[in-house]
């Protein structure tokens, strides 16, 4: 896109040069070359989870899942990705998927969404294994 911009300089009369280098200045357009990015990015956000049941005995399972939006795309182009400090996921690639507890004690779950751009948002969920 090429705008056609006038260019119009303030001047001094204190040592700025002469009054007709500044009127020839002023009369003279110039072509300037200007980019316009019309679309943001937004990232997506988390609306809520759920886990069942928050407590797990040690070496069971419980179904966890979160819902996320992406205000500007569709949610299909969003991309999961689970992790925690400890125990493992059945689909850590998902929304929701089932998590198996290995260590006693609280454990941090924590799921990132991507959307198409690589704008990212983390949701944490506290569980805690029990002894059996």
């Amino acid at each position: 896109m090429r705008l056609l911009v006038a260019a119009v300089s303030f001047a001094f009369l204190a040592g700025c040069g002469s009054a007709d280098e500044t009127r020839a200045a002023q009369d003279e357009p110039q072509d300037t070359d200007v980019s316009v990015h019309p679309a943001i990015n937004i990232c997506p956000h988390f609306e809520g989870a759920y886990i069942l049941p928050q407590s797990i005995p040690l070496g069971s399972s419980a179904l966890i899942g979160v819902r996320a939006v992406d205000p500007d795309a569709s949610y299909l182009h969003l991309k999961f990705s689970w992790s925690a400090t400890s125990g493992t996921f059945s689909d850590p690639d998902r929304p929701t998927t089932e998590y198996r507890c290995d260590a006693l004690g609280d454990q941090s779950l924590t799921v990132v969404a991507v959307d198409a751009s690589r704008c990212d948002a983390e949701y944490h969920i506290v569980v805690t294994c029990l002894s059996e």
